[in-house]
């Protein structure tokens, strides 16, 4: 009896009082007064102004009696403290479930008054918890970053110290935050609860980025009459931070003694200029800094120039000094550096004749030296050519190389284009010249163009130009005895293009010598954003180039051969330094591919064959990771910094035990030397730089009000707990309801007046006959 009191009274003892009505009932039968006869002669005179009097006094004393009867009960019943939920029920103690969604992504590592956002979270979920009962309640943690269901507490449970273990050790995470899966989690094992009373508290900074995808998810739910929803900011508003929000290197190549630039992008995210050291670390060791200084809300640049004498796996970083969110400071990125690009050479129908393929004449200009694979040589030239045969595009890893070249491509197959296209649109570079064996219509059929238009199947294409009917004969295709037929020389070049803009101010004469026996008509779509390069005389196109994706790819014409031009052979011609050209300025481009964001990636895509390699965390420690046939090789990557991949052999460790992602390793020290992922880079392996969510740098919040006004929609009550007491009051108004004893007392006083009036009446004299 006493448990179910508590659910509905503040202080049930209280309504012991409730027994005290009967005091005036007792009192009023003890001294009940009786009319008295007496003899008088004229009584039947009076007789009926007797009983009139006597039936009034019986109506006042009764209502004396209710008076003072229903003032005791109230005020028992007042001092008992009854609530009335917004459901309309009484309130209830018991029997609650709460989820806390917990936002922990890396902004709220930032200090507001010299603590930090989570430590001020921390103790509004202790608050949260403090006032929930064990009996027949459960609670739950549901992080917005690195949440795991499995762990203790973090679903609900009637276990109300995991609970708040979880939430001691739940840190600023540098993954990505999902907050809207957070949020739908809860909301469902609500929904899914038994308990008669359900409570969901939203702690955040309200930032926008995540928050309003959660609030998109509410939209389609229905609304619950036992959910009471609370939102809880937590120091909202602009900090006094500089982040660290991109790093990148631009350059010729990652090669060995090739310059580098190493660029970093900060990002003010107070509303105050701010000034900082940048400061560049290479393999763990402070090397230079630059001072910077940002405007308030603004963003800056700053350049590092770089050169290293070998090659191998390095490490960069850029740091600006600790401020108030030490998690945004500092960004790391690979640098996988070769002593010469390696560029895969395709060649389609080849022949028997070394120098009557297309290959051979481009190996010959991408190194001239001719330092072959394998050979313990470095290429002078800085290109490392490899000739393989088209199968090579259903074998080999494309995403490791910088550039490909694809000459006199015949049929290929449906898992090669898929590749390629893939390989291109992913980032890479491709040339290529068509030649014998090349259907240029089908061609354009299978890779598809770059550029959408009218009557296009898919968007999945890369070609920057159609190919056409072939134009002029090669040379060896000329009847005997005939004089050779004149090719069509080219007739201008677009300088400005990044390719072609090495050779401005050059000997125009150096492209217009250059003549096509025999090629393909290529056409550009109208609208796209593929440029011609080079132009041959009668508006034909030489070379087309153009981005396809998050790649580039470049079109020739004509085959490289003398029988189809003599590019290739002119003495003292642009054709080798045309090529080096292409491969830098592709090489240099792929360079600039975003880093991968801390928590779970893709490391290398599915394979017809099962993938066993060994992954090195930036600390040194080493697990295996395998993916079986057909799927995509994958890993935890829990922590910022630069993680090496390489092949798996007997007797290297197996997969390690799963990380923590509720707790996050520590910033890493910049003093630390922390090279365990540096080193010569063999074959088949790869670097990854893995950084924070550069999201987190974007500061834009949203209203309380907008966040509370859509949880209204799928809550029978939403409050607001803003401000220093904002969520005691909120926890008062969700969990006791409307306070009903102000009324009840209301009611009190004015049962004092009735009883006053009425006692005032009843003991007047009324006369006697």
């Amino acid at each position: 009896m006493w448990a179910l009191l508590t659910q509905f009274f503040v202080n049930p003892a209280f309504l012991l009082g409730l027994g005290a009505v009967a005091i005036p009932v007792i009192l009023h039968l003890r001294f009940r007064r009786t009319a008295t006869e007496v003899p008088f002669p004229s009584l039947k005179l009076l007789q009926l102004s007797t009983r009139r009097v006597a039936r009034r006094k019986k109506v006042e004393d009764l209502l004396l009696l209710a008076a003072r009867a229903l003032l005791l009960a109230c005020l028992a019943l007042a001092l008992a403290k009854p609530f009335l939920k917004a459901s309309g029920a009484l309130a209830s103690r018991t029997g609650v479930a709460v989820a806390i969604v917990y936002d922990n992504s890396g902004s709220m590592a930032t200090r507001v008054g010299g603590q930090r956002r989570v430590d001020l979270a921390r103790a509004r979920g202790e608050e949260i918890l403090s006032g929930v009962q064990g009996d027949g309640s459960r609670a739950g943690l549901y992080l917005a970053a690195g949440a795991d269901p499995e762990k203790p507490g973090q679903s609900l449970t009637a276990r109300f110290d995991d609970v708040r273990n979880a939430l001691g050790q739940a840190e600023p995470s540098p993954r990505r935050a999902d907050l809207a899966a957070a949020v739908a989690r809860a909301l469902d094992d609500l929904a899914n609860s038994s308990e008669p009373h359900r409570e969901l508290y939203l702690v955040t900074d309200l930032q926008a980025r995540g928050l309003r995808e959660a609030l998109e998810g509410l939209k389609g739910r229905e609304k619950s009459s036992a959910l009471s929803v609370a939102v809880v900011p937590v120091a909202p508003g602009r900090p006094n931070d500089l982040a660290v929000t991109d790093v990148q290197v631009s350059g010729r190549g990652m090669l060995a003694n090739v310059p580098l630039t190493v660029e970093a992008t900060l990002r003010n995210l107070g509303e105050a200029p701010a000034e900082a050291q940048a400061e560049l670390f290479v393999d763990g060791a402070r090397t230079t800094a630059r001072t910077v200084k940002v405007g308030g809300g603004s963003t800056a640049t700053v350049a590092f120039p770089l050169r290293f004498a070998e090659g191998g796996a390095r490490a960069a970083a850029v740091q600006v000094g600790q401020d108030e969110n030490p998690l945004d400071d500092r960004r790391v990125l690979a640098l996988p550096l070769e002593d010469a690009v390696r560029v895969p050479v395709i060649e389609g129908a080849a022949s028997a004749l070394d120098y009557q393929n297309a290959s051979f004449y481009v190996a010959k200009a991408l190194d001239p030296f001719a330092a072959g694979e394998g050979d313990g040589r470095t290429a002078g030239s800085g290109v490392r050519p490899l000739k393989v045969p088209e199968q090579a595009l259903l074998g080999d890893d494309l995403g490791k190389f910088r550039a490909i070249f694809l000459l006199n491509p015949g049929k290929l197959s449906l898992e090669a284009l898929t590749r390629l296209k893939r390989y291109v649109r992913a980032g890479g570079g491709l040339v290529i010249f068509p030649g014998d064996a090349t259907d240029g219509p089908r061609l354009t059929q299978d890779l598809g163009l770059s550029a959408f238009e009218k009557g296009a199947p898919n968007g999945d294409g890369i070609l920057p130009a159609r190919l056409g009917k072939r134009f002029g004969q090669p040379v060896s295709a000329q009847r005997a005895g005939d004089d050779e037929t004149p090719g069509v020389r080219i007739v201008d070049m677009a300088f400005t293009h990044p390719v072609l803009a090495p050779f401005k101010g050059l000997d125009r004469g150096l492209f217009t010598a250059v003549e096509a026996h025999a090629g393909f008509e290529l056409a550009v779509p109208t609208g796209s954003p593929a440029e011609v390069l080079l132009t041959l005389d009668g508006q034909r196109p030489f070379l087309v180039g153009g981005p396809a994706g998050a790649g580039e790819v470049y079109l020739f014409a004509s085959a490289p051969t003398p029988d189809w031009t003599n590019l290739p052979v002119r003495s003292g011609g642009i054709f080798l330094p045309l090529m080096h050209t292409l491969v830098h300025h592709l090489a240099g481009k792929n360079l600039r591919a975003g880093s991968l964001v801390v928590g779970r990636n893709v490391l290398r895509p599915a394979a017809e064959n099962p993938q066993k390699m060994l992954l090195i965390a930036p600390d040194g420690a080493e697990q295996t990771v395998e993916a079986p046939a057909g799927q995509a090789l994958a890993a935890d990557l829990d922590r910022p910094g630069v993680w090496r991949l390489k092949p798996a052999h007997a007797g290297e460790p197996r997969p390690g035990p799963k990380p923590d992602p509720a707790k996050e390793p520590a910033a890493a020290d910049p003093a630390a030397k922390a090279t365990a992922a540096t080193g010569p880079l063999g074959e088949d392996e790869q670097v990854f730089s893995v950084n924070p969510d550069p999201d987190e740098a974007d500061v834009d919040a949203l209203a309380p009000a907008e966040v509370r006004e859509s949880f209204a929609a799928v809550a029978q009550e939403a409050v607001l707990a803003d401000g220093p007491d904002g969520l005691a009051a909120a926890l008062k108004r969700i969990r006791e309801g409307v306070p009903l004893w102000n009324a009840l007392l209301v009611c009190v006083l004015v049962l004092a007046v009735v009883e006053v009036c009425l006692g005032g009446r009843t003991a007047a004299p009324t006369g006697s006959a």
